[in-house]
């Protein structure tokens, strides 16, 4: 390209010089190829199929004066395969598990024939199926059937071996234990107990309550553990729990420890002379719980008293758990809130048939920690209780929702449970996502003792954010010799699912194989996070698994 110019000749002697005519001399520059470009990721054209490019320029030299331009294809296209997302489908019903305690029966399927991959839909529906078992398959009322004959056949056999002088020291025995329990019976049904109730507002006295412990009919316990407790539980609200104490003028409370909730009776509420059988208790369907707004969640189980229709001296403190996180709720600007509190109540009663029909949910009261307002003068809210000073004996619930310019977080419980603990082949975790209260986790163990299920991990206090996305659940640090059917090793569940609250026991189940017949027994760790919708750190929950240590863990 140097050498094209204008070029003229020239003579040269002693005598003259002379010049021509000058003459243009053009270089002619044929086009040539660049490097071809890296191939581009597969373009999805639609499912299972693609295609990828890579181009170059005839700029290697480019073409000049007229030169041949570059000869061949300046891009050239190749197919590739794209992954299809993948839809999770149901699997086969298991069978019905054995009648329990509180009279119900338990079926479950799993979201793996197959399980949702590539970002596929998971199974919609219920994977838990629950019937009543009231008739007689309950199994405290039959295992205490069979207990029986076997101690009369027990007993028979001792006294046909043994001869008189064993049954009289038998019959002395029992003559002194009956003794005994009639005595402890007697001063029990006189004692007085002496408590403060829990909530002190303006409209209550501030002397101290008189209460007798005494419950229904002749009986001296009202914790929920007690034989009257599930008795009651069974005749009466088909397995909800619950627990009755007849109250006179004196007052009382009623207790039911493992849910959390706490009915506190005034003296002076009942009438003087008068006695009247109350009750407390939980309600954990489904269908009990109030069918929310978009944006609203449950903080709170579903908590009933009684009788209805009662006319009170004084009013009553119904006192529950709930699971709102209250130390994020005071922001920067001016210390306002990030939740919008409210506690929401339903009446309920008794059909001619005899089963339990509810009324449509309404508001009873707005909650502001800020101030004690009217509105709000009702209740008081703890880090993790909540109290109600009322007069109407029904259901109630706590409901929240974030303020517009906030962020409301509450908090929840990841438990892990499994059935097959020898060494199987297969082995199927079930990670349970549930509010953090008392009711809701007693609710989840009843019911997965029903299956036989076992709590293989430590219970861990997790976080869940208005504004964040969906809780990922993911399989870390597997053990050699096993593998995990979701291919994945993850699994979503959606906010929406969480927040709403419809649902009691959300969860989703991994399955494991064991692939080398001399692996030890699993080992595991769940990783739970929620996804952040904005660009902020994500704080990832690690819960080890260690089915050598079953009997160790607790929630």
């Amino acid at each position: 390209m140097s050498d094209m110019a204008n070029y003229s000749c020239v003579a040269d002697n002693l005598a003259a010089r002379r010049v021509s005519d000058s003459a243009f001399l053009n270089v002619y520059v044929n086009g040539g190829w660049s490097l071809w470009t890296k191939w581009s990721d597969c373009i999805r054209l639609n499912c299972g199929k693609g295609a990828q490019q890579r181009t170059r320029s005839c700029t290697n030299p480019v073409p000049l004066n007229g030169g041949s331009p570059c000869q061949g294809e300046s891009r050239q296209k190749l197919q590739c395969a794209n992954t299809c997302p993948d839809d999770g489908q149901w699997s086969s019903w298991s069978s019905w598990s054995v009648c329990g305690v509180d009279c119900r029966q338990h079926r479950r399927r799993l979201c793996d024939s197959p399980s949702p991959s590539n970002g596929g839909l998971h199974c919609s529906g219920n994977d838990l199926d629950t019937i009543n078992c009231t008739l007689s398959l309950c199994s405290r009322e039959g295992q205490a059937a069979d207990v029986s004959a076997k101690a009369a056949v027990h007993s028979k056999s001792i006294l046909l071996r043994a001869g008189v002088p064993i049954v009289v020291v038998v019959i002395i025995v029992v003559v002194v234990l009956s003794a005994l329990i009639i005595r402890i019976r007697h001063r029990s049904s006189h004692r007085r107990v002496r408590g403060q109730p829990d909530v002190t507002k303006p409209s209550m006295t501030s002397s101290a309550v008189t209460y007798d412990k005494i419950s229904a009919t002749g009986y001296s316990s009202i914790d929920d553990s007690s034989e009257l407790g599930a008795l009651l539980c069974r005749r009466s609200h088909e397995g909800h729990p619950v627990q009755f104490a007849r109250v006179t003028s004196s007052g009382g409370r009623i207790c039911l420890p493992r849910s959390g909730v706490r009915l506190t009776i005034q003296e002076g509420t009942i009438g003087e002379g008068r006695s009247l059988l109350m009750y407390a208790g939980v309600q954990r369907e489904d269908t009990d719980r109030p069918k929310l707004l978009v944006g609203q969640t449950m903080l709170s189980p579903v908590v009933v008293c009684g009788p209805r229709d009662v006319v009170l001296k004084k009013p009553v403190i119904l006192s529950f758990d709930h699971c709102a996180n209250l130390s994020s709720s005071s922001s920067s600007s001016g210390g306002g809130s990030s939740w919008l509190l409210s506690v929401y109540c339903s009446e309920h009663h008794h059909s001619d048939s005899s089963s339990l029909v509810s009324s449509p949910w309404k508001l009873f009261t707005t909650v502001d920690r800020r101030s004690q307002s009217r509105d709000s003068s009702s209740v008081q809210l703890d880090d993790n209780r909540c109290s109600i000073l009322t007069d109407l004996l029904m259901r109630y619930a706590l409901i929240g929702q974030k303020s517009m310019s906030g962020c409301a977080v509450k908090f929840l419980r990841l438990a892990i449970f499994s059935v097959a603990l020898a060494m199987t082949p297969e082995l199927v975790l079930r990670v349970y996502v549930v509010d953090d209260t008392q009711d809701a986790i007693e609710g989840l163990l009843q019911m997965e003792c029903g299956f036989g299920g076992h709590l293989v991990a430590e219970a861990e206090r997790i976080t869940c954010q208005s504004n964040g996305a969906n809780l990922c659940v993911a399989v870390k640090d597997l053990a050699l010799g096993w593998t995990c059917r979701q291919s994945a090793g993850s699994q979503e569940i959606p906010l929406s699912h969480i927040w709403s609250g419809s649902h009691n026991y959300l969860h989703c189940s991994f399955t494991f194989d064991r692939i080398d017949p001399r692996a030890a027994l699993l080992s595991c760790s769940i990783s739970a996070f929620q996804k952040a919708a904005t660009a902020t750190a994500v704080t990832v929950h690690s819960v080890p698994v260690d089915l050598s240590r079953i009997n160790s863990f607790k929630v």
